[in-house]
Formats: C-alpha cells, sequence, structure tokens
C-alpha cells in the first residue's frame, strides 16, 4: 500500500512516538512503519490533524500514555490489546473514536478531555468503557468573560465564575514582591486552567493565590519553580496525562489531600510537594526512575502511596522515591481487579447452572414416574369399559325370553317369583354398578397421578427454563467482566465457552413445549371418563404419552414413523406473501413433511426453542449504487439484525441450519469467512442471471465424503441453476466445501461438527423456473426437493437424538 505524504513519525530518546498527518491503513499492525519500533514506545502523541486507522498500535506492550488531543479520528482497533495502557486524553478537535478503538486495554483508568464532560460523553457514547471504573478528568464550563489581557507571549481570561484560562505562549517568570497581570482579581480566582498551547508557566507566576481551589494543566507545558507554592486551598489538582516535566517546589504547601502525578512525568523534581501538610494520599500511576532529591518533606499527613501495576517492591520503591520511612506503600492493579471480579461472576454462573441441573433432574424424575403410570391405563380403561357396557346392557336390554313354567303358575305364585326375581336383578345391577364404580375409582386414582405427575414434572420443566435464563444472565454478566481482560481472558472465556454447553445441553434434552402439550393432552379426562368417551380418552393417553417420549428418546432404536412428531422450521427470508423464493421454499418443506414458520423482522418476541431448525433463503435484496456503478445486493438492516440474531441461537443450540445463496454467504460472513462481492467477466457469463433468467451448469459433488453422505448429497443434481455475481473467497472456521462449479466456485458447504450446510445454488429458482431439457440424474419427477427432504430428515432425526456434550463427533468429518 503507497504511504500518503502527509504521514510523520519520530520516536524521541524518551520513548515519545509523535505521529502527523494521515496514517495508511495496513491489514496488520506489522506493516506499519513505526512497528518496528513498538518495545520501546511509552507514549504516543498525535499532532494536530492527525487519523489513527485500525490497529495501529495494537499489541503495543510499553505503551503507557496516549495523548491524542491533535488526533481527529481514532479507528477501531488502533489501540487494540495494549496491557499498560494507563491513560488517554482527547480534546474537542477528536471528530470520532470508534466504539473498539481501545479494546482489551485492562488497565486502561484515566481519561482527560480537554472540554466540557457532556462532550466527551457524546463522543464515546458508543464505546463500551465503564465510567464507572475509570477517572474521567474534564474541563469547567466558561461563564461570561469578565477581564483578558496578554502576559509574555500568552493570553489570559477570566469568567464570570471565577475560572481563570492561559492559552498558547510562555508565562514569564515573577519576579518576588512582583504583582502578576490579574493581581486585581486574585479574590475571585478559584481554578486555573493552562490550556493547549502554552509552553511554560514561569516561577511564581500563581505563587499564593489566596482562594484558588482547583487546577487543570491539559497541555505539555513546563511548571517552573514555586509556580503554584503556597497555595494553600488548592484540593483539586489535574495534571492530564500530556504533562512531561515539572520543576523545583512547583506544588509546595498546596492543600491537596490526594494527588496523581501524571503518567508521562518522566522524572519527580526537588521539593515537588513539600510541605504539603494535608496531602494523604500520593497516586503514581507511572512509577519513575528515580526522584532527583527528597521530595515529600514535611508532608506529616501522608499515609499511603498507590502504585499502579501488576506487583510493586515495596523496598525498591521507597529507595527510589526516597519516601518517608512510615508511607505505606500499595499495588493497583486495575486488571488484576477485574479478574477477581470475573472469577466471582463465573462462580455465581457455575452455581446458578448448578441449581438449573437440579432442576433438569427434578424434570426428568417427574416425567419418568409420570411415564410409569401409563402402562397401567390401558387395562384400567379396557375394563372400565367392560363394566361399563355390561350394567347398560344389563339395565337396558333384560333377557327377553319366556320361561314356560312361569306361564302354568298360579298369579300368585307367579307374580311372588317374579317379585324375588327382580329383586335377585337389583342386586346383580347394584353389584355391576359397585364393580363399574370401583374400576372408575381405580381409573381416577391412576389418571390423578398420572396427572399429578405430568404437573409436577411440568412445573420442573418452568423452574428448570427459569434457572436456565438465570444461568444464561449470569454467564453473560460474567462474560462482560471478561471484556477487555487482555491477556488474562483466555481461560475465562472457555469457562463461559464450556458454561453455554452446558445450557445447551440442557435446552436440546428437554423441549419447553413438550410437557405443556402433553398436559393439554390429559386435561379434561375426567369429562371424559364421565361421558364414557373410551376412545377419545384413550387417543388422549396416547398422545401424551407419545410427546413425552418424544423428548425421552434414547440409545440407537429408532422412532418408528408414525410415532414422529414433525419438525418445526423456522424460514428466514423475504415477506412470502411478496418474495417468490422465500414463498418456494416455505412450499418445499411443507411437502417434504414439516411445520413451516415465516420469520417475521417485526415480531420481537420470536424465539428459537420452539424451532428444530433454520433455513436462511436468498430473499428480495435492495442494489447498492456507488458513483453510479453497482457494488453489489444489500439485505434490509432489519432483516440483517433478524438473522444474525437467529443465526447465533441455532448455532449455539447445536440445531440443523441452511443457507440457500445470499442465505449461504451470511453463513459464511457469520462463521469469519470472506466473499468476492464482483466476479469476473467468465463467473458472471456461468453464474450470472441471462435477461432475467437463472443459468444452468454443472458442478461437482465431492465423493467418498462422509458429510455428504450424512445429508445426501449424493442426489444432489449434476446441474444446477445460478443466478449470483458474488462468491465465496475463503469459507469460515471449520466449513468444508462439498460441491464445486468447473471453474473452481464453491457450490455447496457443510459444518464439521454443526448440522450446518450452505448451497450457492438457487434451489428455490430449480423448484419452479427449470428450463426445457434441464436433466437430474435423479428420475425426471424430481424437481429440486431431494436437498429439501433431505434437511427436513436432518431436522427430525437431529430433534429425536439432540447431540449433547462428549457425542458432537456425530456431525464431525470421519475421513
Amino acid at each position: 500500500m503507497k504511504e500518503s505524504a502527509a504521514y510523520t513519525y519520530r520516536l524521541t530518546d524518551e520513548g515519545d512516538l509523535y505521529i502527523g498527518g494521515t496514517v495508511p491503513e495496513y491489514d496488520s499492525p506489522e506493516l506499519y512503519p513505526h512497528y518496528v519500533h513498538r518495545d520501546s514506545v511509552l507514549r504516543v502523541v498525535a499532532l494536530a490533524g492527525t487519523r489513527i486507522p485500525r490497529r495501529a498500535f495494537a499489541g503495543y506492550q510499553s505503551l503507557r500514555v496516549a495523548e491524542l488531543s491533535g488526533a481527529v479520528s481514532v479507528s477501531d482497533e488502533a489501540f487494540f490489546g495494549c496491557p499498560s495502557l494507563l491513560a488517554i486524553q482527547l480534546s474537542p478537535r477528536t471528530v470520532m473514536v470508534a466504539p473498539k478503538a481501545f479494546m482489551e486495554c485492562p488497565r486502561l483508568f484515566c481519561i482527560d478531555y480537554a472540554g466540557g464532560r457532556e462532550e466527551l460523553m457524546q463522543l464515546l457514547r458508543h464505546s463500551p468503557i465503564s465510567f464507572e471504573r475509570i477517572l474521567v478528568r474534564t474541563l469547567p464550563t466558561l461563564g461570561a468573560q469578565v477581564a483578558s489581557g496578554k502576559v509574555g507571549t500568552a493570553e489570559w481570561m477570566l469568567d464570570s465564575g471565577g475560572v481563570l484560562t492561559v492559552l498558547n505562549g510562555s508565562l514569564p517568570d515573577l519576579e518576588r514582591g512582583a504583582r502578576s497581570p490579574w493581581h486585581a482579581y486574585l479574590d475571585r480566582i478559584t481554578h486555573v486552567v493552562i490550556g493547549e498551547g502554552v509552553t511554560r508557566v514561569g516561577a511564581r507566576a500563581f505563587f499564593d493565590l489566596p482562594v484558588l481551589t482547583a487546577l487543570s494543566v491539559v497541555g505539555d507545558t513546563e511548571i517552573a519553580d514555586f509556580a503554584f507554592a503556597t497555595c494553600h486551598k488548592l484540593r483539586r489538582i489535574d495534571l492530564f496525562c500530556a504533562l512531561t516535566r515539572l520543576s523545583l517546589c512547583a506544588f509546595a504547601g498546596v492543600g491537596a489531600c490526594e494527588l496523581m502525578l501524571p503518567p508521562s512525568l518522566r522524572r519527580i523534581p526537588d521539593g515537588l510537594l513539600q510541605s504539603a501538610f494535608s496531602l494523604k494520599t500520593l497516586v503514581l500511576p507511572l512509577l519513575p526512575a528515580v526522584a532527583d532529591a527528597p521530595f515529600l518533606e514535611d508532608c506529616t499527613a501522608l499515609a499511603e502511596v498507590k502504585v499502579i501495576g501488576e506487583a510493586v517492591n515495596s523496598r525498591a520503591v521507597s529507595s527510589a522515591l526516597m519516601l518517608p520511612r512510615k508511607t505505606k506503600i500499595l499495588c493497583l492493579d486495575p486488571a488484576a481487579d477485574r479478574v477477581r471480579e470475573a472469577d466471582e461472576a463465573f462462580r455465581a454462573a457455575e452455581h446458578a447452572l448448578g441449581i438449573a441441573a437440579a432442576s433438569y433432574g427434578a424434570a426428568r424424575e417427574a416425567q419418568d414416574l409420570a411415564l410409569s403410570h401409563t402402562p397401567r391405563l390401558t387395562p384400567l380403561i379396557d375394563e372400565a369399559e367392560r363394566g361399563y357396557l355390561t350394567l347398560e346392557r344389563e339395565r337396558f336390554a333384560p333377557d327377553g325370553t319366556v320361561d314356560p313354567m312361569l306361564e302354568r303358575m298360579p298369579y300368585k305364585k307367579r307374580a311372588k317369583l317374579m317379585k324375588r326375581r327382580e329383586k335377585e336383578r337389583k342386586e346383580e345391577l347394584k353389584d355391576a354398578a359397585a364393580k363399574t364404580d370401583r374400576g372408575y375409582e381405580r381409573l381416577m386414582e391412576r389418571f390423578d397421578a398420572f396427572f399429578a405427575d405430568l404437573k409436577k414434572a411440568d412445573e420442573a420443566c418452568k423452574r428448570e427454563q427459569k434457572d436456565l435464563a438465570a444461568a444464561k444472565e449470569q454467564i453473560a454478566a460474567a462474560e462482560a467482566r471478561v471484556d477487555g481482560m487482555y491477556p488474562l481472558d483466555g481461560a475465562h472465556r472457555a469457562r463461559a465457552a464450556a458454561l453455554y454447553e452446558g445450557v445447551a445441553a440442557f435446552t436440546a434434552a428437554l423441549p419447553p413445549d413438550i410437557l405443556p402439550n402433553a398436559v393439554t393432552a390429559v386435561s379434561e379426562y375426567k369429562m371424559l371418563i364421565d361421558y364414557r368417551r373410551f376412545e377419545d380418552l384413550r387417543a388422549s393417553l396416547a398422545r401424551a404419552v407419545l410427546l413425552l417420549e418424544e423428548c425421552r428418546t434414547e440409545g440407537d432404536a429408532p422412532v418408528a414413523p408414525e410415532r414422529r412428531v414433525p419438525p418445526c422450521i423456522l424460514v428466514a427470508g423475504g415477506d412470502p406473501a411478496t418474495d417468490r423464493s422465500t414463498a418456494a421454499c416455505i412450499d418445499a418443506l411443507r411437502r417434504a413433511g414439516a411445520v413451516v414458520e415465516w420469520a417475521d423482522p417485526e415480531e420481537r418476541k420470536l424465539g428459537d426453542r420452539q424451532y428444530d431448525a433454520l433455513l436462511l433463503c436468498d430473499g428480495e435484496m435492495t442494489e447498492e449504487v456507488y458513483g453510479g456503478f453497482s457494488h453489489g445486493l444489500r439485505i434490509d438492516e432489519r432483516r440483517a439484525r433478524r438473522d444474525s440474531t437467529l443465526f447465533s441461537a441455532f448455532f449455539l443450540y447445536g440445531k440443523p441450519i441452511m443457507g440457500i445463496g445470499r442465505g449461504a454467504q451470511q453463513i459464511n460472513l457469520y462463521l469469519a469467512g470472506t466473499l468476492r462481492w464482483n466476479m469476473n467477466t467468465e463467473e458472471r457469463a456461468v453464474h450470472a442471471a441471462k435477461n432475467g433468467k437463472p443459468q444452468a451448469h454443472s458442478i461437482t459433488v465431492t465423493p467418498d465424503n462422509d458429510l455428504s453422505r450424512m445429508y445426501d448429497l449424493g442426489q444432489i443434481p449434476l446441474k444446477v441453476l445460478s443466478n449470483h455475481t458474488s462468491a465465496i473467497r475463503t469459507l469460515g472456521r471449520e466449513l468444508v466445501p462439498i460441491a464445486k462449479s468447473r471453474d473452481g466456485v464453491i457450490e455447496a458447504f457443510v459444518h464439521r461438527r454443526v448440522p450446518l450446510i450452505g448451497v450457492q445454488f438457487a434451489l428455490d429458482r430449480m423448484l419452479t423456473d427449470a428450463p426445457k431439457g434441464f436433466v437430474y440424474p435423479a428420475p425426471a419427477t424430481d424437481d429440486g426437493m431431494t436437498l429439501f427432504t433431505s434437511f427436513v430428515e436432518l431436522a427430525r432425526r437431529v430433534r429425536e437424538r439432540p447431540p449433547v456434550k462428549g457425542t458432537e463427533d456425530r456431525y464431525s468429518d470421519k475421513r
């Protein structure tokens, strides 16, 4: 890449790297000209008008300060992975700071801004930096001007709020007893701002200001001897990180209780804080090599010195800085604090996952208990039905045969005998009714137990889902704590991945919609028994047992086809009412035996757990045009956001995913692959549409591929239809090509571990737009349905035996 003529850089002996102009952007940090000095750079200073590109200073291990007041823009990952970066300084000249400009800088604890706090919040509104952890120092908002003037080569101005601002130039030394230009306003100056462009603050320039309470030093300024000495009410001192030079007794006798020396400071001068009687805490973000002489004499209240770093040798620090013997030295490491907090968050997440596991065990136990009742229910239903039919037959269809003996008997004797027989019949009816009631009671007791266990399992499932949701929140919170902890986050990210695997295993093994369906299936059994609807009762029981067994299928025993619940597939594409591609895919999946729903981008509550597979269609696109030239097709922003969210969820849970055309390209991008947005002329002649119609061309399927056989890809037609002008350049992580065209364009790929497939050719157009003479190797009746049928069958297989931990090889390439 050609470098811009305006780009310059200069490295000083003290480790200051000055850069200016528009820095050219390279693909890798190693290509930047200043990369060879990375181990020597302690401070980066951006001159006026500098633009810092992506990864310009990524991985600079020794970098401690980024003085970016002159930078116009800072791109994403410009300072990625700088473990020692402590402070940055920005200014109103900075127009843009990318959200990920300071990713994985764990010890960043100070941001200086030469402007108001509202402006800084607006500049960093998209940044993930936690301002609760970071010291933010800004300048006060100025009021109406009261007085102004010029002293030496510098300009000064006093506003109505008592803020004295000095800009541009150098303040001369003030002789002992001489009056300063602002002598008439000494009783009004409460805050002094040494702004940008001031090269030097002369000796005694602000000596003994009576009501001065705050000081802000913005630029790379030299503060001369006794410049702010004996300002007894000076409590707040903000020395921004651009400051590199302090002189003898510059802050002697100030009234500050806590002071942080700037991380850019190279040496500590003699007597810097002499007689600062109120000083209790001194913070040293960057430990200087030595102090010129004792600088904390008569600081009687000093209790502790805090040093930012991984580890501190107290004896060496005390000797190098000539500290008082009783001074307590503390080590502050923001990265260590975050690691400790992340460990606590992960322990909480693991505890929540343990609770979810217990809930999961309770749900499985309740399901097993409910299933244990089912073998006895069918005989009880049969017994109740037989008793009911016997009772009805005896009650409404008595024996109608004529007894000849009764015909010859006298009337009284016959009446007496018939009365006795009627009494016996009533007793028999009574016994039959009692027997039937006992059968009903046993059936009711067994049904009550079955229904109670179903309810218990349902409650356990709901509790499990709640516990799993809590575990996910805990894991997400722990991952948020991990962000930016470079280089200490590897183990934590592996820990989070393991936790997510546990959540995915629970979620995949126990679908949340099974038990509510089973409960619904038998919820009206009392009414069915009262009305003697035994066939409906058996049907309800059979459906409940089928739904229970659907999520309990274990081992290698296949589920009988007549006992399979059809998979539910979610289709993400254009609106099927207007988009022909999406409508054709939905129709093909339904013909293959699946239940299909369309993912509406406007539906915010769209979940993924109730679906068994995801299909990303080609769908309708809009054309991007730059300077009158087409740059390709663009997906609607809402649809792109929906597709990304759904892919992440289904991929996490290990559910089958299929992409067609642009959907396959999206999958490749999600997995860190790359695309060629515009094919060359020869490729367009084969793959692009002609006169609005897709073209037919041949493809070659990789032979003897286990993945191909698992997806039944041996049935893919050797001729396919194409309608695309972009193609895959490099495949994403763990994607394997299984079909290519003659010119080398990847036409189909699968994932090594996850049931995922992508096809570049226009499978949806093959359903309806096959030209005359379009020949398939499959029977002539095959119209492109083979892959849709295989995908539905794959979704059914994964639903019946979902992948859990330890069985990932089910989807691996065994070659």
